[in-house]
């Protein structure tokens, strides 16, 4: 945990500024905090934020509509694109802390495998034990059952993180593509390019290029 203060930069949404302050007076590392740093103060930021806020000339309605779970409400459109916009970057920040990555279909068929294998095993020793009436039978019937639920959760073919060939670093492009599939369900867009600058800065690296986010989506459509 750091006690460095970081200046938020005015220039920011309002809703951006205040989820910035809350996530830096939070307990967080020092990898942590400089994504947190990244993502306050690169400049690219503004283009990010100012797209995500955009409206129309004329009717002066949001450009990318936030679009909320059902059970969500809002008073009105401001505040619920304000809400998105701090979903947004705790969602950039996550998905770079994560490391999320992209897999092969194969290696994804190997973790679904041995969550299941897993699984057999706890059945099959709950099997055993409950025939001496054991009372940690209900506990190892559960665990199995959490394993098999994961396998089912695993990623599927279809999933744009899921991958045939690889080209480029993996976890620079499951960050982009998972933060676009997060812009595509909140702005109802994908937003290629915005995607591409918010892995960019919350990685750190040079900016890839917005086709990838957009491969990823066209590839899975195709499988």
């Amino acid at each position: 945990m750091s006690g460095e203060i970081v200046k938020i930069p005015n220039v920011l949404p309002g809703a951006v500024r205040a989820q910035l302050a809350y996530m830096l007076t939070s307990p967080i590392t020092t990898d942590q905090l400089e994504v947190l740093k990244r993502l306050a103060r690169d400049t690219r930021m503004i283009n990010v934020w100012n797209e995500l806020i955009r409206t129309d000339r004329k009717t002066g309605a949001f450009l990318y509509p936030a679009q909320h779970p059902a059970e969500e409400s809002f008073a009105n459109p401001a505040e619920a694109q304000a809400a998105a916009l701090r979903e947004t970057l705790h969602f950039a920040y996550k998905a770079a802390i994560d490391r999320v990555r992209v897999f092969k279909p194969a290696e994804i068929e190997q973790k679904r495998q041995e969550l299941l294998n897993n699984a057999e095993t706890f059945r099959a020793r709950a099997e055993e034990l409950a025939q001496i009436g054991a009372e940690e039978v209900p506990y190892i019937l559960a665990a199995a059952t959490r394993y098999e639920a994961a396998a089912g959760e695993v990623r599927k073919d279809d999933d744009p993180l899921t991958i045939s060939n690889d080209r480029g670093d993996r976890v620079e492009r499951g960050v982009q593509i998972a933060i676009a599939s997060f812009l595509l369900e909140r702005f109802g867009n994908r937003l290629d390019g915005v995607a591409s600058t918010l892995t960019s800065v919350a990685l750190g690296t040079n900016k890839p290029s917005a086709r990838v986010s957009r491969s990823a989506f066209l590839e899975a459509k195709r499988r």
